[in-house]
């Protein structure tokens, strides 16, 4: 059977047999093309009655059957095209002519048999509701393809509103970091500074330190906190990392060994110039030189605690 190329490519479509691209393609001038739509539905029938009449290649046979026998509507399809051709077979048998497709159903027409004449009328009644509901399908389908274009570029657009806000504040965190280290450093420039210029008498009794969390353990440098031989209590102060909604909050000073050094509750934050910060006073002759593993936890409205952040720091002390 000689086809034209349009129609070779609808049969490519609807026996599965374009390439992803172009069948996608096809979809989307289906969905958007009235009467490219109905040119499918009418290859369909063509199908379905060449399939009937035995006129597909084997391939096409076992492709069709496949594609199109595996539903109900499939089923109905086929047997509406096999009524037809056994309804127009029997009707140009009885001709004493050949004669046109038109002809032979003004024939079958004339034709005095109950049985042929409704097995006809049930076939165009089948016809008219599979027509019709196809119609329906059709809407609704495209119905849903644009409520689901809205809600992808919904979706999309929160996406990039969720990325810009990331981004905001990924570089607000960093402006922070860069603050504190900036304050740490300066803190730490005045405390050299005071050393140098005062008597070992008048060293200050406490050290002041302020520590971030973030840090990981055995893959960070952890903060290394010189303590001066007179000092006699460690001030540490715990950058919460914005995350200072809570009632109160506990400390945990373990060893890297696990050993509990001190457990801390009822702590309270304080607002800096960086933000907030909670404080933690401990005695310096409780600590050993060596590394330590500091836990912040915050207590709820409810009274539960939740891990808020760690900090790792390696302690020394100065030489008298």
């Amino acid at each position: 059977m000689n086809r034209t190329v349009e129609e070779q490519l609808l049969l490519n479509y609807l026996l599965g047999d374009l390439p992803d691209e172009e069948r996608e393609r096809v979809e989307e001038r289906m969905f958007a093309d009235d009467e490219f739509y109905e040119q499918i539905e009418a290859m369909k029938a063509e199908l379905a009655d060449d399939y009937a009449r035995g006129e597909l290649n084997s391939r096409e046979r076992a492709r069709y059957e496949s594609r199109f026998l595996t539903s109900t509507n499939g089923h109905e399809r086929l047997a509406f095209a096999r009524t037809m051709t056994r309804a127009f077979d029997e009707a140009t048998a009885t001709a004493s002519e050949k004669r046109s497709w038109r002809d032979s159903v003004l024939a079958f027409f004339s034709l005095r048999s109950p049985a042929l004449q409704f097995s006809l009328a049930a076939a165009l009644l089948l016809l008219a509701l599979g027509g019709g509901w196809l119609l329906w399908q059709n809407r609704n389908l495209r119905s849903q393809l644009a409520q689901a274009q809205t809600e992808q570029s919904q979706l999309q657009r929160q996406a990039e509103l969720a990325t810009e806000q990331q981004r905001a504040r990924g570089a607000e965190l960093a402006a922070a970091l860069d603050r504190e280290r900036a304050e740490r450093e300066k803190l730490q420039q005045e405390l050299d500074q005071a050393r140098a210029q005062q008597p070992s008498s008048a060293t200050p009794s406490f050290v002041s330190f302020l520590l971030s969390p973030g840090l990981i353990r055995g893959r960070d440098e952890p903060e290394k906190l010189n303590i001066p031989s007179t000092a006699r209590q460690i001030r540490l102060r715990l950058d919460t990392g914005g995350d200072d909604d809570y009632r109160s909050f506990r400390a945990e000073l373990r060893t890297m060994r696990g050993a509990s050094i001190l457990s801390r509750g009822g702590l309270s934050k304080r607002a800096t110039a960086s933000g907030s910060v909670v404080p933690l006073t401990v005695a310096a002759d409780a600590l050993s030189p060596g590394e330590y593993e500091l836990t912040l936890k915050g207590v709820t409205r409810r009274g539960d605690e939740r891990e808020i952040g760690y900090y790792y720091f390696r302690m020394n002390k100065e030489a008298p």
